[in-house]
C-alpha cells in the first residue's frame, strides 16, 4: 500500500515538474508482416496503443528511430545513414501501423532491427525520452540472382554438366533448376545443394533445351524464400561424329576415301534445323576452321551422313590429319556451343 502511494506521489510530482514519463502499457511492437527483397527490407511495426502521459501532462509520440544491424551487430557493411535512421510521424491518437524501408543492403543475410520510440509533452516540446529499445531478429534479405557460367551437352552422350555462380551471403541456400525443351515443354526440374548439375543419365541428352536457376533460403519453420530466376541459358547439344562404318549406310566408313572425298556422320539433335560443318588442318585454333557447308534437317533421320569433296579448293590429301566439328543450328535457341577439346582427327582410310 505504501509502495502504491509513493508511486502516485512520484507521478504527480513528475507532472508538476513537467517531466514526461512512460506508461507501462505504452509500447510499440513489430508487426508479423515484413517485406523482403534481394537488397531491401521493409520493417513494419504497430504504434503505441495509448498516449504516453502523466496525469497532468499528456505526451505524444513524435518519432521512431529504426536501426538495422547484421547478426554480429555491425552496420551491414553500409554507411551509417543506411543502417540507422530517424523518421518523424504525426500520430493523432498514438495508434496505427508505421513502416520503414532499408535499401541497398546485402543479399542473403540475416539482420536484426532496433526500434526506439521518442515522445514529448506539451510543455517540453524539445524534450525527448527513450521509451525503451525493442530488438528483434529474424529479418533477412532474399538470395541474389545467379547466372549459368558453363555447360557441356553432346548429342551422342547421356551426360549433362551445367554450372552456375554460387550466391553470396551468410545464409545456407539450395538451388532450384528448370529445364525446358525447344518447344517450351518442361523436361526436368529439381533441387541441388551444390552450384552445378552433373549427371551421366540425362534423358533428353540429344535435345535442344533451355535452363534457368534460382537460389532459395529455408527458415527454421521450413518456409522457402526464393530469389530471382537467372536468365535462361540455351543449351544446344554439340553433334558428335560416329566412327567406323556409317550407321545410316554401311557401304561407307567415316573418314577420307580413296578418291579424296571425306565422309562424315553424326547423330541428330532434336530441335536443329540444319548442321554446319567446319574443317581445319590445325588442332586447337578456332580461327583456322573453315566452313564447308550445311546439311538441312530431315525429321525421319536419326543419323546424318554427308560427303565433303574438297578443302580449300583441293581434294583431301592422303595420310594427313583433318580436324572437324559440327554445329547444330536451331531457329529458337541459337547454335551449339562447341567444346574444342572433342574435335576429331580424320586420317586417310586404307
Amino acid at each position: 500500500m505504501k509502495k502504491t502511494k509513493w508511486l502516485v506521489l512520484m507521478l504527480v510530482l513528475a507532472g508538476l515538474l513537467g517531466l514526461p514519463t512512460v506508461s507501462r502499457a505504452a509500447s510499440s511492437s513489430f508487426s508479423q508482416v515484413a517485406k523482403f527483397t534481394t537488397n531491401s527490407i521493409t520493417i513494419e511495426w504497430i504504434d503505441m496503443t495509448e498516449k504516453v502521459s502523466t496525469p497532468s501532462l499528456p505526451a505524444t509520440i513524435v518519432a521512431y528511430r529504426v536501426a538495422l544491424y547484421d547478426e554480429e551487430g555491425n552496420d551491414c557493411g553500409q554507411s551509417k545513414a543506411l543502417s540507422s535512421k530517424i523518421r518523424k510521424y504525426t500520430i493523432a491518437n498514438g495508434e496505427g501501423l508505421s513502416s520503414d524501408l532499408f535499401r541497398n543492403i546485402r543479399p542473403n543475410c540475416n539482420y536484426q532491427v532496433e526500434l526506439i520510440t521518442y515522445f514529448k509533452t506539451r510543455k517540453t516540446a524539445e524534450g525527448k525520452v527513450n521509451a525503451g529499445k525493442l530488438l528483434k531478429t529474424g529479418f533477412f534479405t532474399l538470395p541474389g540472382a545467379t547466372e549459368i557460367t558453363s555447360f557441356n551437352h553432346r548429342s551422342n552422350q547421356k551426360g549433362l554438366l551445367v554450372t552456375w555462380d554460387p550466391v553470396e551471403g551468410n545464409n545456407p541456400v539450395k538451388y532450384q533448376y528448370q529445364i525446358y525443351s525447344y518447344k517450351g515443354k518442361k523436361l526436368s526440374s529439381g533441387i541441388k545443394a551444390t552450384n552445378y548439375i552433373k549427371t551421366s543419365s540425362f534423358k533428353y541428352y540429344n535435345t535442344a533445351c533451355r535452363i534457368r536457376v534460382r537460389a532459395f533460403y529455408t527458415d527454421d519453420n521450413g518456409k522457402n524464400y526464393p530469389g530471382a530466376w537467372s536468365a535462361y541459358t540455351n543449351i544446344v547439344p554439340q553433334p558428335v561424329m560416329t566412327s567406323g562404318k556409317c550407321k545410316s549406310n554401311s557401304k561407307y566408313r567415316v573418314g577420307i576415301q580413296s578418291n579424296g572425298t571425306m565422309i562424315l556422320e553424326w547423330k541428330r539433335v532434336l530441335g536443329a534445323t540444319k548442321y554446319d560443318i567446319y574443317i581445319s588442318t590445325k588442332k586447337g585454333n578456332a580461327g583456322s576452321y573453315t566452313y564447308r557447308g550445311s546439311v538441312n534437317t530431315v525429321s525421319s533421320r536419326e543419323y546424318y551422313a554427308t560427303s565433303v569433296d574438297t578443302f580449300k579448293g583441293k581434294p583431301f590429301a592422303k595420310n594427313k590429319n583433318y580436324y572437324v566439328y559440327i554445329k547444330a543450328v536451331t531457329n529458337k535457341l541459337g547454335e551449339s556451343k562447341v567444346n574444342y577439346t572433342i574435335r576429331y582427327a580424320l586420317k586417310t582410310s586404307n
